[in-house]
């Protein structure tokens, strides 16, 4: 089982975890250009979602960005482009952050790694599918670990990160 976030922080132990990204995919890309369509970056939004899977037999952690770019329109929005990344994570001893026999306890700062490398990277495969586009002068803005929420997929359950009131 794995528990996120739920002790205490004044009990949480600090170690030293080594973990590594094991790899990169590009699951979907689409990039909707319109001709005569004025693309400022003044008109862009962005939408960000992330999830996630923990595979406690092999330590594997696996990261699904999901980015939809969007024109702000009179009449609504329109998809500009769409990024979806998986990356896969590996925890080296992840049996220490077991406690009480079965429980993983992974760290909020753990977490906000994988966001972090995840969207950082996100943005960088952005900015290169962009290029020679007209939308290459857009580039995903930077976002802070604490403003993205992680949901964990375990054993078909879904453990989503807590945000701190």
């Amino acid at each position: 089982m794995l528990v996120m976030n739920n002790k205490p922080e004044n009990i949480q132990k600090e170690s030293i975890i080594e973990y590594g990204l094991m790899s990169i995919e590009i699951l979907k890309f689409s990039l909707n250009e319109t001709e005569n369509v004025d693309i400022s970056i003044d008109k862009i939004g962005f939408e960000l979602n992330l999830s996630g899977d923990f595979d406690e037999t092999s330590s594997h952690i696996e990261v699904i960005t999901d980015i939809n770019i969007f024109k702000e329109k009179d009449k609504g929005r329109k998809r500009v482009a769409e990024l979806k990344t998986k990356f896969v994570f590996f925890i080296k001893g992840a049996d220490s952050l077991k406690e009480d026999g079965n429980e993983t306890y992974l760290p909020k700062k753990l977490i906000d790694s994988f966001n972090l490398i995840s969207v950082s990277t996100t943005r960088g495969i952005l900015f290169t599918k962009f290029q020679g586009t007209k939308i290459q002068n857009i580039i995903l803005p930077l976002i802070s670990p604490k403003d993205l929420s992680l949901d964990l997929k375990i054993n078909s359950k879904i453990i989503k990160k807590k945000k701190k009131a």
